[in-house]
């Protein structure tokens, strides 16, 4: 996996507005990774393609769409991959 230039998306989501990236990419022949933090919430709202509509989903059906695709949990905070202790991380960043 890897992050990509905004020009990279545009030629790929041609059918949709800029910057509006559909989280269901299997539609455009792209790979998956859904964060497992989306099980903690009745509804999932994904982006349609636009910037005017969402797609809501209730998670259980959320859940069954998306589990055959990789998740994991990576938004939540990871201190347990850190060896520099937290609190002299955010002093580093303080102004």
């Amino acid at each position: 996996m890897e992050l990509v230039e905004e020009e990279e998306l545009t030629e790929i989501f041609k059918d949709c507005a800029e910057g509006a990236i559909p989280a269901l990419g299997e539609a455009y022949g792209l790979d998956v990774i859904w964060d497992e933090e989306l099980m903690g919430v009745e509804e999932i709202y994904i982006e349609a393609g636009d910037h005017r509509h969402l797609i809501r989903l209730k998670q259980p059906d959320f859940i069954q769409l998306m589990q055959d695709k990789l998740h994991d949990h990576f938004s939540a905070e990871r201190t347990r991959h850190s060896k520099i202790p937290k609190k002299y991380i955010r002093q580093e960043y303080e102004l």
